[in-house]
């Protein structure tokens, strides 16, 4: 069997072989080692730290955004899974893998996105400065189910030392903006709240060095604007002022949420039920912006809190003409489909009003508390996910602009359907139960024979 051989030759470490047998047409590169957590082959070059295999593998089609499972049978990216079992990984390799992620601050473990999951795993710090490289401003703005950034829960965890490599990188960002083109224009506009005390590793803090430069000098007086102005819109759009926040949402970026919360202004706009609002943004935001790119921090789309609401149906449809799909799941393993399945219950509607008043010290409530299994799909109830762009890569909204997400966030595309759902959520974290979370692979596989996976 040609797959098999491959996987033999990326365990002999053998590169000729591995270039030879890339070339087949009838290797199967989604192949996977269902005896070992379905490892992938791509999970054993990284393992083996061979650089030079890991680079052939990528360049002859694997994929670097699929899952495994841990110990535990918990969904768990592979790039994750090599780090965590094998801290000895150099640098380079998981830069290599982490560039053929396309959007790495999805890829969630437990609840927290990847660089909260290595904080909790003391993974080395030059890998975790590979992780946030890659990652860009939307890793290091994404907030956990308790507003916090990574750097926030570096401090809580009482990991200084994570602090430190997280300010050096927006430091950098700050004061090199040609080497690191656009990265520090979004940390405002994704609310990122500790810009001017970033150091160097030399101890200099941002505000030190504007002194001294007077692009630095301007770009701190501009993120106060934007900041601003994001405040603004925000106290429009709770006030239904359609025409004010028209005329000051102008550039502003459909991510935009206020300093230091983690709620976007498009989901602000869904749960205050300002269909005029969600309609502007849009239909004004960035054409190769996929509606589902943009999450809280809880991990959902707009689409999940339209579902969960009575009386919003033309906004729910609306999200839906422009792409947002209902097999997206949160980073509790939910989707917009469960959402729906419990509006109008006592659970969701206080889920809702905590979320419209950022009350993120509290703890969820779960309205899958009570378990509930829902029945088999039909073997064509997939088909619509299997044509979303965010699940299936041969699938693009632009033709200018194909958007490869293979695999969009480490827990797969699909929630758990037939799982088994409990009510235990701390500050921080989420309880799992093994079937809570689902990835596609596995969905895809339930969703029958007969339904053709591109």
């Amino acid at each position: 069997m040609p797959s098999m051989k491959l996987a033999h030759a990326v365990l002999a470490q053998d590169l000729g072989s591995v270039k030879s047998l890339c070339q087949e047409k009838v290797i199967n590169m989604g192949f996977r080692n269902l005896g070992d957590h379905g490892a992938s082959i791509l999970y054993y070059a990284v393992r083996s730290d061979n650089l030079a295999i890991v680079k052939e593998l990528l360049a002859n089609r694997v994929k670097a955004d699929v899952t495994m499972e841990d110990s535990h049978g918990v969904d768990i990216s592979m790039i994750l899974a090599a780090i965590f079992n094998h801290p000895s990984l150099s640098r380079e390799v998981v830069r290599v893998v982490c560039e053929h992620i396309a959007y790495l601050h999805t890829l969630y473990y437990k609840g927290h996105n990847c660089m909260m999951a290595a904080i909790d795993n003391d993974v080395s710090l030059p890998i975790c400065q590979e992780l946030l490289s890659c990652g860009g401003p939307s890793l290091l703005c994404d907030r956990s189910q308790a507003n916090l950034t990574p750097r926030d829960y570096s401090e809580k965890q009482g990991k200084s030392q994570y602090i430190h490599v997280i300010d050096n990188l927006v430091y950098d960002w700050v004061t090199q903006p040609t080497k690191h083109p656009g990265k520090r224009s979004q940390l405002p506009m994704l609310g990122y709240n500790h810009i001017r005390h970033a150091t160097s590793m030399e101890g200099v803090s941002v505000e030190d060095f504007a002194k001294s430069s007077p692009d630095v000098q301007k770009y701190l007086e501009e993120i106060d604007k934007v900041q601003e102005r994001i405040a603004r819109l925000a106290l429009f759009l709770q006030r239904g002022d359609t025409i004010k926040f028209k005329q000051q949402f102008c550039d502003v970026s459909l991510l935009a949420r206020r300093r230091g919360d983690g709620l976007p202004l498009l989901h602000a706009a869904v749960l205050n039920r300002q269909y005029e609002i969600v309609e502007y943004m849009i239909f004004h935001k960035d054409e190769h912006l996929h509606v589902d790119e943009v999450r809280d921090l809880t991990g959902r789309t707009a689409l999940h809190y339209a579902c969960a609401m009575e009386g919003v149906k033309h906004i729910e449809y609306l999200l839906s003409e422009q792409g947002a799909c209902e097999y997206i799941v949160d980073k509790r393993g939910f989707m917009p489909v469960d959402f729906r399945e419990r509006r109008g219950t006592n659970a969701m509607l206080t889920l809702l009003q905590r979320q419209i008043e950022r009350d993120y010290g509290t703890p969820e409530p779960n309205p899958w508390q009570v378990q509930k299994r829902r029945s088999a799909p039909s073997p064509f109830s997939a088909m619509p996910l299997l044509m979303h762009p965010l699940i299936n890569p041969h699938v693009h909204p632009h033709p200018s602009h194909p958007l490869n997400l293979h695999g969009y966030g480490a827990m797969g595309a699909l929630g758990p359907m037939g799982a088994t759902y409990v009510d235990s959520v701390s500050e921080d974290q989420v309880s799992y139960t093994k079937g809570s979370h689902q990835n596609l692979r596995k969905a895809k596989s339930k969703a029958g024979s007969s339904c053709r996976v591109m």
